[in-house]
């Protein structure tokens, strides 16, 4: 799974009022510190949040004043290309960071189809999905 499409799929959940870039450093930061540590996990953090702004998936949201820290929301081709990565048309309505951190960020790594909501609500029990990452 590359960075940018976890930051893609955190700014997803945030909806349209986009999230400040420190929150979702802060949540992308324990799915990726495993493999990264300290400064090198910070610099390929900050470097794909360039690369995907450069790109055009995401856009900054002005403050309210000009020393509010500006907001990160998804564009239209961000949030195409994260949908397309997670394998869904679109979210059911309120779906958090947590249940995409749990079910559909876990299923795409997998390989696994976006076959039904019955699908990923079964992998978010951990019996089933210890079973599918053994049966994998």
């Amino acid at each position: 799974m590359r960075v940018g499409c976890l930051i893609l799929a955190r700014l997803l959940a945030a909806g349209e009022q986009g999230a400040f870039a420190s929150r979702v450093r802060k949540d992308v930061e324990p799915l990726l510190s495993r493999r990264w540590a300290g400064t090198e996990l910070s610099e390929r953090l900050n470097g794909a949040l360039a690369a995907v702004e450069s790109e055009g998936s995401v856009a900054h949201l002005p403050g309210k004043t000009k020393r509010a820290v500006p907001r990160i929301v998804l564009t239209a081709e961000g949030r195409r290309r994260v949908l397309e990565s997670l394998g869904v048309a679109a979210l059911p309505p309120r779906t958090t960071w947590a249940s995409l951190r749990k079910t559909y960020l876990p299923a795409m790594a997998l390989g696994l189809p976006a076959s039904s909501e019955a699908a990923f609500k079964a992998m978010s029990s951990d019996p089933v999905f210890r079973a599918v990452l053994l049966s994998r």
